[in-house]
């Protein structure tokens, strides 16, 4: 009645709610599975981040809204429900939800170029040198938080806005410039500055644009525009956000 949820099909408003707190956590568990088998290599990054998130569409109902609080809390730890933007909640360094599963500790990091330097601070935080995996090469910059990068811009682009996302990438990769190149022996650039992170940015901000766009107009228009049986509204309501990942992040060549 409000307008705030026309279609009635919104979720997990409320982070409080008893019964998104159950889902929640059983979506934290299922991420702690996930997170091991990557790290002992059982299971390839990209691959794992797909899963993720198809476990956390199929948790949430296929609910968009929904899904991107959830995955955002645990990837990120960072509330869209706390009425603070997703940005600002980066800019200050706080976290609503201090055990992320993703972190910078994500990737296998057995790569013989980084035996000399295990991890390194960029003030204070660690990052770790690590193995690509089956991340596209254009994507990746030696860092095991690729996946906790990519999707922060996806999150604040979804519930902060595009304008918003984009002023805080050219802020991140931009401004803290120039770019600096991934060196082939030995650990990456101190500065987290690369043209491959920068480029990863831009991709999940995509997907961030996509996502809004469906529920804007599928969800909460109830499909009426675009009309119901068009292309476009088909293709908005198969969109899985896993296969989204595999799609335009994952390297099928690894295996």
């Amino acid at each position: 009645m409000n307008l705030v949820d026309p279609s009635g099909m919104m979720a997990c408003t409320k982070s409080n709610d008893p019964e998104c707190i159950t889902l929640i956590n059983e979506l934290k568990v299922e991420a702690q599975h996930i997170h091991i088998a990557v790290k002992q290599g059982i299971l390839l990054p990209v691959e794992g981040f797909a899963q993720f998130a198809d476990s956390a569409s199929n948790k949430f109902n296929q609910n968009i809204r929904g899904t991107l609080w959830a995955m955002t809390l645990i990837i990120n730890g960072f509330d869209a429900n706390s009425f603070v933007p997703i940005s600002y909640q980066a800019y200050i360094g706080g976290s609503n939800y201090p055990s992320q599963f993703f972190g910078f500790d994500w990737l296998p990091y057995n790569d013989a170029a980084c035996d000399d330097v295990e991890s390194y601070y960029e003030s204070g935080v660690a990052w770790i040198c690590s193995e690509r995996g089956d991340w596209k090469v254009e994507y990746w910059d030696k860092t095991a938080n690729q996946a906790y990068h990519g999707w922060f811009f996806s999150a604040a682009t979804f519930f902060d806005g595009r304008g918003v996302a984009t002023i805080a990438n050219l802020w991140h990769e931009v401004a803290e410039g120039p770019f600096e190149p991934i060196p082939v022996n030995g650990p990456p650039p101190v500065s987290g500055i690369t043209v491959e992170d920068y480029a990863l940015s831009l991709k999940m901000m995509e997907l961030g644009s996509t996502l809004y766009f469906r529920q804007r107009y599928f969800d909460q228009l109830l499909g009426t525009c675009p009309p119901p049986n068009s292309v476009l509204t088909s293709n908005l309501k198969n969109l899985s956000i896993g296969s989204w990942i595999r799609s335009n992040l994952k390297d099928y060549s690894v295996r």
